[in-house]
């Protein structure tokens, strides 16, 4: 037992403040089913104040909701994958479990059950993916390409795990997107495709901004946003998925078509000189405004000598700060959705904090120059050599004539599919904006109606829970 406090050390608790503070602990443990980090603090009278609870990721909890059955699952960690590693609000969590398609066995607006959540991380349970030759087959593929070091860990943990994945369970959701990838694959034509992706990517965020901002703040609003959500996979979505998925098979294809007459390295750099990063584009347009501000050595200084949440600031009092300015503001146009992680959206976008973009353009004044440009040029050379290379090998044996048309629009799945991945990037993080000042309006609504102590507050909760306090005025979340 722990002597009497006034016997005890500054640090120490007396007993039953310890319990006290145990129960706590159960209570944050409870509440959001996984061990937390409690900290706490104690006023000169002896109460307790709880200042905030962290999820403890040193233990490596199993993703929630928890598989069915026993059998031993895959998980794949999206925010690994996505480079946000940092734990997500529960918002954030709940907006894109019911914008994911699987894994929801009730209705189209319930969150997906094969989207789980561990330490504030998303975890989505692929397992069901192996059961389908083909659906094995594409997500290989696509592991190959984006992270090829995971691939060879899945290949071992198939093979030391008996693994009973279900196949079936995703044959509705996702034979659409089959259908769509082998009509993009072998029927549409393949620059029509790409050019309705760039309209509709465009488009159909618009459409659906114009369309939620019509109804009045409240349920009403949030439930056309779930309503949405939940319907974007299959209107916006999937037709872009499948021609990623066509570009995908066109590259397994085609290294069968050629060989054994390609050489083996013109299949890699064929895929080098794709335009398929978005992350390149932002790279090269900031490369082309540290050459602008080049020219002024006042801009350089300014520049180089203030923090990157004043940079901008102040710029037209320079001769050459309007200039400068319009382009600015055009980069911004294409890019200013950018500037956080997709993932995360409840952090500022680059149009609200444009410091991370500024930051990055600095890094760029220390060696300004054309150099991206030029290697991207070379790149691209370089890939349209490779693939007049690939149907000259095609030209082969029987039916030479045949292989080498079919090479050649299997050359033009691969090259107009690899702009899909740019699209479908800009469209989510457009939507994802659209989506983020959505639920910042309605975090403002209930603080001003006093029901939040804080607009942020509204991060902490799940969108369900934020529809039912909109639908009740009586229910305070001022204790949460």
């Amino acid at each position: 037992p722990i002597a009497p406090r006034s016997q005890l050390p500054a640090e120490q608790l007396p007993d039953d403040e310890a319990a006290l503070l145990v129960s706590v602990g159960r209570q944050v443990e409870t509440q959001f089913e996984q061990p937390h980090a409690v900290r706490w603090l104690q006023d000169e009278n002896g109460r307790f104040f709880l200042l905030n609870a962290t999820p403890i990721t040193t233990l490596f909890p199993l993703p929630k909701p928890a598989p069915k059955g026993k059998e031993t699952r895959l998980f794949l960690n999206l925010n690994q994958l996505a480079g946000a590693p940092h734990p997500l609000p529960t918002l954030v969590q709940s907006v894109w479990r019911i914008l994911f398609p699987l894994g929801k066995a009730q209705s189209n607006i319930s969150e997906s059950s094969l989207l789980g959540s561990a330490g504030g991380r998303l975890f989505f349970d692929f397992t069901d993916l192996l059961g389908s030759r083909l659906s094995r087959r594409w997500l290989t593929r696509y592991l190959h390409q984006v992270q090829p070091n995971m691939l060879a860990d899945l290949r071992q943990l198939v093979k030391k795990y008996r693994l009973k994945p279900n196949g079936r369970s995703l044959r509705r959701p996702l034979f659409p997107l089959l259908v769509d990838a082998l009509a993009d694959l072998f029927w549409r034509d393949p620059e029509g495709v790409s050019i309705a992706i760039a309209d509709w990517a465009t488009d159909y965020v618009r459409e659906q901004q114009a369309t939620l901002t019509a109804y009045p703040a409240g349920a009403a609003r949030l439930r056309a946003l779930r309503t949405t959500l939940a319907e974007a996979y299959g209107e916006a979505i999937r037709p872009v998925l499948a021609t990623l998925l066509s570009g995908v098979a066109a590259q397994t294809l085609l290294a069968k078509l050629v060989q054994p007459k390609a050489a083996p390295e013109d299949l890699a750099i064929l895929q080098r000189g794709l335009p398929n990063q978005t992350t390149v584009n932002i790279d090269l347009a900031l490369a082309d405004l540290a050459m602008l501000l080049q020219s002024s050595p006042e801009l350089i200084d300014h520049f180089q000598t203030h923090d990157p949440a004043s940079a901008i600031d102040a710029l037209e009092t320079f001769e050459e700060g309007p200039q400068f300015l319009l382009r600015w503001a055009e980069f911004m146009l294409r890019f200013g959705m950018f500037g956080g992680p997709l993932l995360d959206f409840s952090q500022p976008r680059g149009q609200e904090s444009p410091a991370p973009l500024v930051q990055r353009l600095q890094q760029r004044l220390t060696a300004p120059s054309n150099k991206g440009h030029l290697q991207q040029q070379q790149l691209r050379h370089a890939s349209e050599a490779a693939a007049e290379r690939l149907l000259v090998a095609a030209r082969h044996g029987l039916l030479g004539e045949w292989r080498q048309r079919l090479a050649g629009r299997l050359l033009r799945v691969i090259q107009h599919a690899a702009t899909a991945q740019g699209h479908l990037e800009m469209m989510l993080q457009r939507l994802m904006v659209v989506v983020r000042h959505l639920l910042l309006a309605e975090g403002q609504r209930l603080q001003a109606n006093g029901r939040l102590l804080d607009a942020q507050d509204v991060w902490h909760l799940t969108l369900t829970e934020l529809i039912r306090t909109a639908d009740d005025p009586t229910l305070s979340l001022q204790p949460l």
